[in-house]
């Protein structure tokens, strides 16, 4: 994992990932409410009425028995909290971890956000 340090700075790839995209207002940080399946991620807090569709953005698991996975997802439940993607190692469990990127399909893609990163690492390093 890439980590950038300046005198008594230090931050990992994905905090960086996670404060740029906040920026950009392209992230949704979620917490599994319940358990879900291989191919669902359930959180009822920030996937309800009030939330926008998130259907076309990418989810990359950040606790669990996936972390760091990353996939698609291709359908939102929002009366049930639900997240469907292609399926993943294990199923999800409540308090797992993940984030959203990729706002409406024009924000930016896991990838895109570590490559941003690391080139910018690379830049500033003497």
């Amino acid at each position: 994992m890439a980590t950038a340090t300046t005198a008594q700075l230090t931050r990992t790839r994905a905090q960086l990932r996670r404060q740029v995209a906040d920026r950009f207002e392209d992230l949704v940080m979620l917490t599994a409410t319940a358990n879900g399946s291989t191919t669902t991620f359930l959180d009822t807090i920030n996937v309800n009425a009030g939330t926008e569709h998130f259907n076309g953005r990418e989810i990359l698991f950040t606790s669990g028995t996936n972390d760091t996975l990353v996939r698609r997802i291709t359908g939102t439940t929002s009366s049930t909290g639900t997240l469907t993607f292609a399926a993943v190692t294990a199923s999800t469990a409540t308090n797992d971890t993940a984030d959203v990127y990729n706002r409406r399909g024009r924000g930016f893609t896991v990838a895109q956000y570590n490559r941003a990163i690391n080139n910018a690492i690379n830049d500033a390093y003497p």
